[in-house]
């Protein structure tokens, strides 16, 4: 037994009846209710840009917004909405928002299927167990419905998967990948960390090979660049502002590994507190707790999920623990060169990730994991299959359905409130709506 595979070699029928349940509702949760979505500044650029463009007023955009960085956004994260608005016609704010939400749906088909069909078999049950948690996490659902540049990762990310996932790439596969790498890296600036990552765990773990494959890694290397002829503004840009201030993170951060953290704690369903309401997690759910509401009534439903999913996540901890600090042969074993492209994209990817992004100044935030997906959901996965063990699948049900009573509870919570304008999510695009009505009729 290794540390990264699933005790269930095979995977159970009932297994793959479950995550494919839960993949449902995570598509119906994603397309529901669109006029609730949120609408503040950033969306409303968005849209602006792509009415712009379908209408013929302007080209497309040759520089993005800016970024949480100080420094701009690469160009094609703001063309690929305004190309989209122009094939399928987007012509309202609800129907850029209802392709994010499509996008996004699509994208947990593809995961679905990919695991069902691609994964190694001592892999799939993990993969399975995580493409379900990724349906009804409630951070991952926010994101999923938002007109964000990081909104459109998921899909490019489960198109990468399906292009890179063989122990032999061929030669249209180091193209591909560097073409999509490249466009990801475009969409928002984490690209170029996950790119770095897979290059750095590439090299470390497979020396040889690389060595042995200069063709393809330098196919790789130039589709990327190619692929650049979309934002080589942002290029001129780059290099004339070579200078310009990056926004450092607070200090006190540079000593909590934020990416480990999220890695661990979001699988469990915890950080869409800052959404509804104010930085600290009880101010910011203490309206949110009563949720959600059945003929009027408050059931507390958010607050018991919170905490059973509190109490697996500190079991899971506990088992983490004892897996890894008394077994010192398992915890080298996680070290070891991956064996499969499970392994490498599961272990020596995100290790990649998280050393380079815990050594850049910038600030770490949720959203630039959603290079990631499904990486985090399927690695907690992993691990509560192998350190779990007979309870396993129990806890990774559990993990399912109290989550997804919590998403649920956020989109009733959002539509009867008109939006969170306590939190970061603010008013709702319906409630906007009807208030720009009221005054024109005034």
């Amino acid at each position: 037994m290794t540390l990264q595979k699933s005790d269930h070699q095979k995977s159970d029928p009932i297994v793959i009846w479950i995550a494919a349940l839960f993949v449902v509702l995570g598509i119906f949760l994603r397309t529901v209710y669109v006029t609730d979505m949120e609408y503040k500044d950033d969306e409303r650029m968005m849209v602006q840009a792509v009415q712009n463009y379908r209408t013929g007023q302007t080209g497309l955009e040759s520089i993005g917004f800016h970024s949480g960085v100080g420094l701009r956004h690469p160009s094609f994260s703001v063309q690929i909405f305004q190309i989209a608005g122009k094939a399928f016609n987007l012509d309202t704010p609800t129907a850029v928002c209802r392709f994010v939400m499509v996008s996004n749906a699509v994208a947990l088909v593809l995961l679905f299927l990919f695991a069902l069909f691609r994964v190694e078999s001592h892999w799939r049950e993990a993969w399975l167990w995580g493409v379900g948690l990724l349906a009804v996490n409630p951070v991952a659902l926010q994101l999923h419905r938002k007109i964000w540049a990081p909104s459109l990762l998921p899909i490019c990310c489960a198109l990468l998967l399906w292009i890179s996932w063989t122990r032999k790439p061929k030669t249209l596969t180091f193209v591909l990948a560097g073409v999509l790498l490249s466009l990801m890296s475009q969409i928002h600036l984490s690209g170029f960390f996950f790119t770095a990552a897979i290059g750095f765990a590439a090299l470390i773990y497979y020396p040889n090979q690389v060595s042995k494959n200069i063709k393809g890694v330098l196919l790789f290397f130039f589709s990327f660049l190619a692929a650049f002829f979309f934002s080589r503004d942002w290029v001129f840009y780059l290099f004339q502002n070579s200078q310009h201030e990056i926004y450092a993170r607070p200090w006190k951060e540079l000593f909590i590994p934020r990416t480990l953290f999220f890695w661990i704690t979001e699988p469990f369903g915890f950080h869409i507190g800052s959404a509804v309401g104010s930085q600290s997690f009880f101010a910011a759910n203490a309206k949110f707790f009563a949720y959600p509401q059945v003929g009027g009534i408050s059931t507390y439903g958010v607050a018991v999920s919170y905490l059973v999913l509190l109490v697996l996540g500190l079991c899971f901890l506990g088992a983490l623990y004892r897996g890894f600090f008394t077994k010192k042969q398992l915890f080298s074993r996680f070290f070891d060169r991956p064996q499969d492209p499970s392994s490498f994209f599961l272990r020596s990817v995100p290790l990649s990730l998280a050393i380079l992004y815990e050594m850049s100044v910038s600030r770490i935030v949720r959203h630039y994991l959603l290079i990631v997906t499904p990486l985090m959901q399927v690695s907690v996965a992993a691990m509560v299959l192998h350190f779990q063990r007979n309870r396993a699948r129990s806890v990774l049900f559990l993990m399912l359905f109290f989550q997804l009573i919590l998403s649920a509870s956020f989109l009733q919570f959002i539509h009867l409130n008109g939006g969170a304008t306590e939190g970061d999510y603010g008013v709702s695009y319906l409630v906007q709506l009807e208030k720009a009505s009221t005054r024109e009729l005034k």
